[in-house]
């Protein structure tokens, strides 16, 4: 089933640079679509990290299917769909991968969906198999992801190329019913106006403002926050707490759902296992942001200051690796 929601939508008081936050669930066969979109900011559900059992009941109870089972073609697209009223006689595959005559008659639509699901039916036999004799989940898991639908949270600034190249009728049918989704639901979503303070200016070098040289809690107090999640924070927590939070809450999303109540405690070990960690996992920190005075990139984001870029180190380095060095127009 497909679906999208806003959970943070803002737009900058100086710049109107507007940056919205989607939560989105589609077929994970098409998620390679969305991800093309590289100046956008993902956290998604991971097929690692879900346990099996919950994965395999998703499959059955809630699979990924083709929104359109379109006829075979010469090119990219499929713009006629298998017939409903006409008649094929669908055959059995015996367990050395031949045909044997079935003696079902149905419309060839039909056929496409019934194979649909008995492959699925038959990978998630080889997928128990598989866990029956030790193997982890991060791999018996992953042939069952042509059934897997996907919820991923993406935030960016820079959606037009989306909806141009997606909500059209040349894109692959599961993603063109999700992005014209979006497009509705961003056209009628009015973002909250948020204030850049003077004191961040568009000439401030924001390199400076790094985690080991500041105190993040005074640092981030006053700072107007596009803060996934703000809705659903308890009362009593200082701004700082509230960042922690919804970073957290972005992260879990690789592993477990949005629902229910929200535990801070859980949530200060995961933001510290996450932020503290070698290397370290700052993805999560990319959607959580403040807008600054001018319109120009910090990240991926325009107009906008992701926390991300306030962590020391929130790429990793590796000793590893070879650097070259041209001198006088040489390589060394």
């Amino acid at each position: 089933m497909i679906s999208a929601k806003i959970i943070a939508d803002s737009i900058n008081a100086k710049t109107s640079d507007r940056l919205t936050t989607f939560i989105v669930k589609f077929p994970r066969f098409v998620n390679s679509e969305l991800l093309r979109h590289r100046n956008f900011s993902f956290c998604s559900a991971s097929s690692r990290a879900i346990p099996s059992k919950k994965l395999i009941l998703s499959v059955v109870n809630d699979p990924a299917i083709p929104v359109f089972w379109g006829k075979n073609q010469s090119g990219m697209q499929s713009y006629e769909e298998l017939p409903d009223n006409d008649e094929v006689e669908i055959y059995g595959i015996d367990d050395i991968g031949g045909y044997v005559n079935g003696g079902i008659t149905c419309s060839s639509k039909k056929a496409a969906e019934t194979r649909w699901f008995e492959a699925r039916d038959t990978i998630i036999k080889y997928a128990e198999s598989l866990l029956s004799i030790g193997l982890h989940k991060q791999i018996a898991n992953r042939i069952l992801e042509p059934w897997q639908n996907i919820t991923v949270l993406v935030t960016g600034t820079e959606w037009e190329n989306f909806f141009a190249l997606r909500a059209h009728p040349a894109a692959q049918p599961e993603i063109r019913d999700l992005a014209y989704l979006m497009l509705e639901i961003y056209n009628k979503s009015e973002p909250v106006v948020r204030t850049p303070l003077d004191d961040y200016g568009s000439n401030i070098d924001f390199s400076a403002a790094r985690a080991d040289c500041l105190d993040l809690d005074v640092f981030t107090k006053d700072l107007d926050w596009h803060m996934p999640f703000s809705d659903k924070m308890p009362e009593g927590l200082a701004k700082f707490e509230q960042l922690k939070v919804s970073i957290a809450r972005i992260a879990r999303l690789s592993y477990d759902t949005f629902d229910g109540e929200i535990n801070v405690e859980k949530d200060f070990m995961i933001y510290e296992k996450l932020l503290g960690s070698s290397p370290i996992h700052a993805s999560p920190a990319e959607s959580v942001a403040f807008p600054i005075q001018s319109s120009r990139f910090v990240g991926n984001l325009r107009g906008w200051f992701q926390f991300r870029k306030l962590l020391t180190e929130e790429t990793s380095t590796d000793t590893r690796i070879v650097k070259h060095k041209v001198v006088d127009g040489k390589l060394h």
